[in-house]
């Protein structure tokens, strides 16, 4: 099984090879999202020498995707090749290695609340799974990291997976990236006094 990274919308490389170059096959590819649920099955065309390939999906806005390839010895995919064994690949979603993007606060949210709204206009869900790091800019100057767990594009809001320490403020930095290595989540940052 391989693990390819796919940017939203880039197509999806479906793509299997038979070891023995079988050429009058009919295989398809199975696509189910990150929950198993099936996405959808995709026809694949014989290019030469035992190798299928699909170019018409694209990458949707899922973690990941994985794919079981199925041989069948026939068009309408009733009978499943006894010659050749399933396989599978898994897609996972790229972000950009170098998204790392500072919005602010646009409204205050009530003290132990998880939402708040900001400046992002990208769609629904755009901004899930990434690292959030909010920053107390007119308080304490402490940095907090939490996992962002929804995005809606009305108001901008993201939702954090726990609350915060402290009542972000309109105004407020907040630092989305991917996640790096050595951050974890409700990781802080507390500032230097100056003092070593």
């Amino acid at each position: 099984m391989a693990a390819v990274a796919i940017t939203r919308g880039e197509t999806v490389p479906l793509s299997l090879q038979l070891d023995d170059g079988a050429m009058g096959k009919f295989p398809q590819a199975v696509v189910r999202d990150a929950a198993g649920a099936p996405l959808a099955t995709v026809d694949l065309a014989h290019v030469s020498l035992g190798l299928y390939t699909a170019t018409s999906l694209a990458m949707p806005d899922e973690a990941f995707l994985t794919v079981t390839y199925i041989t069948y010895d026939d068009a309408p995919h009733t009978t499943e090749s006894p010659d050749h064994l399933r396989a599978q690949d898994v897609f996972v979603q790229e972000v950009d290695p170098a998204l790392a993007i500072e919005v602010v606060v646009t409204a205050a949210f009530a003290p132990g609340a998880t939402t708040f709204a900001t400046t992002l206009t990208e769609p629904d869900g755009f901004w899930n799974n990434l690292l959030a790091v909010v920053i107390d800019a007119g308080g304490t100057g402490r940095a907090i990291a939490r996992t962002i767990t929804g995005y809606l594009n009305a108001d901008g809001s993201i939702t954090l997976d726990a609350a915060l320490p402290f009542t972000p403020t309109a105004g407020d930095p907040v630092l989305i990236m991917r996640r790096l290595s050595g951050v974890s989540v409700n990781a802080e940052v507390v500032p230097s006094t100056g003092a070593c």
